[in-house]
């Protein structure tokens, strides 16, 4: 009889343990997909599994190639976390954050502890890790946490280059035209090209400047063999009127 009472306590012992180490750290969401340069947001929950808990420091590691982690908020709520600022308590370095804070009264469900802030840094795939240096302390001061923690698979895009917007084409617009039939051009005569009233084009045959100069030069420098020419027929005509035969009576 007192070695079955001595199992009974023992097997009590045991899955008292087994309960004490029963907290994690969950990390949500457990997926997560962005285009590289975006930021997004993991939450940072503590599952205490029944077990009541005071204090929590959140461990959380990331590959500080392909994530930058820029921000970590605490949780808001009544009681409100009281964050410890104590060297190895409160850090984020590259590859790590690590937030550290008290809750008073304590929790027995789970509870948010806070929300790192990361950018994508480059395209592929990264793991973010709740590490199990994370700890959990109950009433006691005894870490309830041990064995792997939650983490949030990370699925980096390649940021889609725009395709270049199309070019304006330039267009050409062909004059509508009307041939002409045309003689030879004598080398006094150019050609005028006009339009009509329905806007078509019409040629016309023009005598050239050289040929009007031409012309007034002409008469203008042998006007006096004209006058003389015509005062000779005059005289001739006058001549002819007196000397002419008379008729006879």
């Amino acid at each position: 009889m007192r070695t079955l009472l001595t199992g009974i306590v023992s097997l009590g012992m045991l899955a008292s343990v087994g309960i004490a180490g029963a907290s994690t750290v969950v990390l949500s969401p457990s997926t997560v997909s962005v285009t590289k340069g975006q930021t997004f947001s993991v939450l940072v929950n503590i599952d205490p599994a029944g077990v009541k808990l005071y204090t929590v420091k959140g461990v959380v590691t990331y590959p500080a190639d392909m994530l930058e982690a820029t921000s970590f908020t605490f949780a808001a709520g009544t009681p409100m976390w009281i964050p410890l600022s104590q060297s190895g308590y409160d850090s984020m370095t590259a590859g790590n954050v690590t937030k550290t804070a008290g809750f008073p009264g304590g929790f027995t469900t789970t509870k948010s502890l806070g929300t790192i802030t990361f950018r994508a840094k480059e395209s592929g795939t990264a793991t973010i890790t709740a590490s199990p240096q994370s700890l959990a302390y109950d009433a006691q001061s005894k870490n309830t946490i041990s064995g792997a923690q939650g983490s949030s698979l990370v699925t980096i895009a390649a940021p889609v280059v725009p395709a270049p917007a199309p070019q304006p084409v330039a267009q050409t617009q062909t004059a509508q035209t009307r041939t002409v039939a045309q003689t030879p051009l004598r080398p006094s005569q150019t050609v005028a090209v006009d339009t009509d009233e329905t806007g078509e084009a019409v040629a016309t045959i023009e005598p050239t400047t050289e040929s009007q100069v031409a012309a007034v030069g002409f008469f203008g420098t042998n006007m006096w063999l004209i006058l003389l020419g015509v005062l000779l027929l005059a005289l001739a005509g006058g001549a002819w009127f007196f000397f002419r035969p008379k008729p006879t009576l």
